[in-house]
């Protein structure tokens, strides 16, 4: 549409431009007619004062010649009541009588210094008008003599004879140099019907126009000018509203109005029907949308309606259509799931229940050995099988397989290990803070905490105060790792050297399994002591539950431990 309202505007602007031309041109026109025969007097007068130009040019100088020649041309014409010759030193050759009235007139002061034809008017009084003097050069061949002086008296212009049928309220004759030649108004009436904010030299430069202004008096006009001769006479005639019958000054918005009105039409029908066939549609959809994506209810979608077009009723069908496919998907793939988890923790359940039997077969030879050593060696393998059948029962009664709550495995641990290998009178303390770790994080942590647990509880002793203490943490630290420390105090005898702790590190069978288990997490080993102190810290960073798999096969694998009996295991 803005396309057509562009060209609907330019038509209509170009139509109103030139009916706006035409009024205009019909005005000048009729300022023509009203100046008809102030046009043929100009005209004719200047014609005799160049006639008499070319005759005085030869015989200015004969006096009684010169008085012949100005008598006959008043002869010939009754409207010239002064024929003369005027020159720098003054009045010469003259028909009139009063010569210092004339002399007193307002020239040019450059009639001598450029001469150049040039008309002078004054004030007649009464019906007569003005009188126009006419000031035409006279060159010969060294050049400037003087001037032809033509006095023609010009009745005041009548405005009831008009052939057209507009009348202007007054109109008023001038030169350039905005002198005024004859008025169809009295004098005293000439300044209140003249445009207020400009003169008639300034209007001498706008000839050939018509412009709306206010008069002298505040009244509202329309004014044209049109040149009368030359460029030296024009003529001013002063209009109603009414009488001009112009382009009102608001009417070049009109060719807007009607455009803008059938543009603005448009959007809002085009707005009301988009709503209607469309958005309202579209939306109705989307609600349906968003409310099988928040409760996979078909039945709450909702029936489309007969009134709404084809083509959305089709999308509708399509949706429905989708929605029950990935219902049905969602439903397998739950099942799937469900099944999948029932099968790992009966796996899990299986496995803690095979471990258990092995462990009670190993109590039972443990009764039956008759060697100490023996005996104690199974009694380690017995805790660790009971250990891993701990993590196992965790492991199926979690509500989830992917995220394994580390705390609740490691208290289960703890209360395995703890109930097999510590004495009484022994302060315990546990400080575990609630954490979630993937699957091949949390079993590792739970295992290297059970064998550090158990040679915290196997090299237990007092110290010099006297206590027996055990202190068990697991926490996040503030750069996101996670952190299990064990402390233990030890007995006086204990040997908690350097070169003792590097026995440690490198014998053992549980020295083995706790560094091949901080290396499976990724994590650093720390082992320090003090005197009457023991302490185990293992730290290691938490991995990401989106990236399970991937964390799991970059981890290293576990390496082969080989049993030994010598020293801490």
């Amino acid at each position: 549409m803005a396309p057509i309202g562009a060209i609907a505007v330019y038509q209509t602007s170009r139509l109103s431009d030139a009916l706006a031309e035409r009024a205009t041109e019909g005005l000048l026109s009729a300022t023509i007619d009203a100046v008809t025969d102030e046009i043929a007097a100009a005209e004719g007068v200047i014609g005799s004062a160049s006639a008499v130009s070319l005759y005085a040019q030869y015989r200015w100088n004969e006096g009684t010649a010169c008085q012949d020649m100005i008598q006959s041309v008043i002869a010939r014409h009754t409207g010239y009541s002064f024929v003369g010759l005027l020159t720098e030193e003054g009045l010469t050759c003259t028909g009139a009588e009063n010569l210092s009235a004339l002399e007193a007139l307002d020239w040019p002061p450059s009639a001598f210094a450029v001469p150049d034809t040039f008309l002078v008017s004054e004030s007649a009084g009464g019906p007569s008008g003005r009188q126009t003097i006419i000031a035409q050069p006279v060159f010969s061949d060294s050049g400037f003599n003087h001037y032809v002086l033509l006095r023609a008296t010009s009745s005041r212009l009548s405005l009831e004879g008009l052939a057209t049928s507009r009348r202007p309220e007054g109109i008023v004759t001038f030169t350039a140099d905005g002198v005024v030649l004859s008025s169809s108004m009295a004098d005293d009436m000439i300044a209140s019907e003249l445009p207020a904010a400009l003169s008639l030299s300034e209007l001498a430069s706008a000839a050939g126009t018509v412009f709306a202004d206010a008069n002298g008096a505040g009244e509202p006009r329309h004014f044209s000018i049109v040149p009368i001769h030359d460029d030296r006479i024009f003529a001013l005639a002063s209009w109603t509203a009414a009488e001009a019958k112009m382009p009102a000054a608001g009417s070049r918005l009109a060719p807007w109005i009607f455009p803008i009105a059938m543009w603005l039409a448009t959007l809002a029908i085009t707005y009301v029907a988009l709503s209607r066939l469309v958005v309202r549609h579209v939306r109705r959809l989307g609600l349906r949308m968003r409310r099988f994506a928040q409760n996979r209810n078909i039945s709450e979608i909702g029936e489309t309606s007969p009134l709404e077009p084809s083509e959305f009723r089709d999308i509708n069908e399509s949706f429905l259509a989708m929605a029950e496919v990935i219902i049905q998907d969602e439903a397998e793939l739950e099942n799937a799931v469900h099944e999948k988890t029932l099968l790992v923790r009966e796996v899990h359940h299986r496995v803690k229940n095979n471990l258990q039997l092995i462990a009670s077969i190993m109590n039972m030879q443990i009764r039956k050995s008759r060697n100490s050593e023996t005996g104690e060696v199974l009694g380690r393998l017995q805790e660790r099988v009971l250990g891993l059948a701990a993590i196992h029962r965790q492991m199926y009664s979690a509500k989830t397989l992917e995220r394994v709550p580390a705390d609740s495995l490691v208290e289960a641990i703890l209360a395995q290990t703890l109930r097999v290998g510590s004495e009484e009178g022994v302060d315990v303390t546990r400080n575990i803070q609630p954490l979630s770790l993937v699957t091949d994080q949390a079993v590792p942590l739970a295992l290297l905490t059970a064998e550090a647990t158990t040679n915290a509880v196997q090299y237990l002793g007092e110290d010099r105060e006297g206590r027996a203490f055990i202190d068990i943490s697991l926490s996040e630290r503030d750069d996101g790792n996670i952190r299990l420390r064990v402390r233990n105090s030890v007995s006086a005898e204990t040997d908690v050297s350097s070169e003792g702790l590097v026995a440690f590190r490198k014998q053992g069978l549980g020295a083995q399994l706790i560094d091949a288990f901080t290396r499976q997490l990724g994590g650093t080993l720390n082992v320090e002591s003090e005197e009457g102190t023991y302490s185990l810290s293992v730290t290691f960073p938490r991995a990401s539950f989106d990236n399970e798999e991937e964390e799991a096969q970059n981890n290293d694998p576990v390496t082969p431990i080989r049993a030994t009996s010598a020293g801490r295991s």
